[in-house]
C-alpha cells in the first residue's frame, strides 16, 4: 500500500481503472448520490461526465469512516482541520473531492441499498426521490476507495472542467 505522504494520483472516477489502481493513493471528486442507510460513512461517489473511451461505470464505493471526526466536539480538539471539521456524511448531490487508497475487499460490500431501492430502509439519511435510481449501473462491490480526506466543493466548482484538466494531466505524465 501506498504511503500517507506519497501524492495523490488525480483521475476522474470514470478513468479509475480497478486493476491498475488498486492500492494507489487517489484524489477524486464527484457527487455525493447514495448514503447507505446502515452505515453513513459508506457514500457513493459519482462522476456525470464520463469520457467517450471510459469502460467504467463513473461510480464508486467510498468509505468515510477515517474522515469522521470522533472527538465529540465539532472538531475542536481533533479531526483534520480545526477550523472547519469534515463533514460525514455529506449531504446528497453535494460535490466532494476525496483523497484516499483504493482497496480491494475480500467479501463484496453489501449494496442492497443501491440494487433494491423498494426494500431499503432510507430512514432519515436519505430519500428515494433525491437520487435517479432508474438505469444506472452499479459500482464494483470489491473496491472501496478508503478516504483520508473528504473536502466540500462549492457551487462555483467545474466538475467537467476538473475531469479535463485531470486527463490532460495524466497524458502529459504519461509522455514525459
Amino acid at each position: 500500500m501506498a504511503k500517507v505522504t506519497d501524492s495523490a494520483l488525480i483521475l476522474p472516477i470514470s478513468d479509475v481503472d480497478l486493476s491498475r489502481d488498486e492500492n494507489r493513493k487517489l484524489r477524486l471528486a464527484g457527487y455525493v448520490t447514495a448514503v447507505s442507510p446502515s452505515n453513513a460513512s459508506f457514500i457513493v461517489l459519482t462522476d456525470p461526465y464520463p469520457s467517450a473511451a471510459s469502460t467504467t461505470a463513473g461510480l464508486i464505493l467510498v468509505d468515510l469512516s477515517l474522515c469522521t471526526d470522533q472527538s465529540g466536539n465539532g472538531g475542536e480538539s481533533g479531526g483534520w482541520n480545526k477550523k472547519h471539521p469534515q463533514q460525514v456524511p455529506p449531504e446528497l448531490k453535494s460535490a466532494i473531492m476525496v483523497i484516499g487508497h483504493l482497496t480491494r475487499h475480500t467479501r463484496p460490500v453489501d449494496i442492497g441499498f443501491l440494487a433494491n431501492p423498494e426494500k431499503a430502509d432510507w430512514g432519515q439519511v436519505q430519500v428515494r426521490s433525491a437520487v435517479s435510481m432508474g438505469g444506472e449501473s452499479l459500482p464494483n462491490r470489491f473496491f472501496v476507495l478508503e478516504a483520508m480526506l473528504v473536502k466540500p466543493l462549492d457551487y462555483t466548482f467545474d466538475l467537467k472542467l476538473w475531469n479535463h484538466a485531470a486527463r490532460g494531466k495524466r497524458k502529459a505524465i504519461l509522455i514525459d
